[in-house]
């Protein structure tokens, strides 16, 4: 019996450690996204505590499929830009932590061209049927994205959870001068 107590509190441990993990390097990766495009910080800023809430949440319940930070202009039908990360469960969990491509991405935010005046964005969720209520969270629509070019960015994560983050916009490679919940 004290053999599947530890085994139980081993898995748990590591799905905690995962959650811990992939939640505040996704706030980083935001933070980076945010800085490395010119946007004002004080919308992520704001809603700090919301968006950390949402994510362990459905982090821990397996629920979260991605969270989206899309870069618009106010008034604008269209989206500029999606910064899509896609999160992974595996019931065996890799011991390797794989950091995010902070970076990659640093790197990919400074090739893009200049975001026109009056840029902003908003952070969306998308979660699987049955994902728990978060206070803060409403539900939104994104706005829709002609988007040319995408990239993915490589595989990050640690032991119950993965994730990758894909930009889809209209540049990627040219040399250039209260978040909501979906479903």
């Amino acid at each position: 019996m004290t053999t599947k107590v530890r085994e139980v509190g081993v898995g748990v441990n590591v799905m905690e450690k995962s959650v811990t993990y992939v939640a505040n390097t996704m706030i980083q990766v935001l933070f980076r996204i945010v800085h490395g495009r010119g946007l004002p910080p004080n919308y992520l800023q704001h809603n700090l505590e919301i968006i950390e809430n949402g994510l362990r949440t459905w982090l821990s319940e397996q629920k979260l499929r991605f969270v989206l930070l899309q870069v618009y202009v106010p008034g604008q039908k269209d989206a500029l830009e999606n910064w899509e990360t896609v999160f992974s469960y595996y019931a065996d969990p890799n011991e390797d932590v794989r950091k995010p491509p902070v970076e990659e991405i640093e790197e990919a935010c400074k090739n893009l061209s200049k975001l026109p005046p009056h840029t902003t964005y908003t952070i969306y969720a998308s979660v699987d049927p049955g994902a728990s209520e978060v206070a803060g969270w409403v539900r939104g629509t994104p706005k829709p994205l002609a988007s040319s070019v995408e990239k993915i960015f490589k595989d990050w994560g640690f032991g119950n959870i993965g994730a990758e983050i894909r930009y889809q916009g209209s540049d990627m490679g040219n040399t250039g001068g209260g978040p909501e919940r979906k479903g």
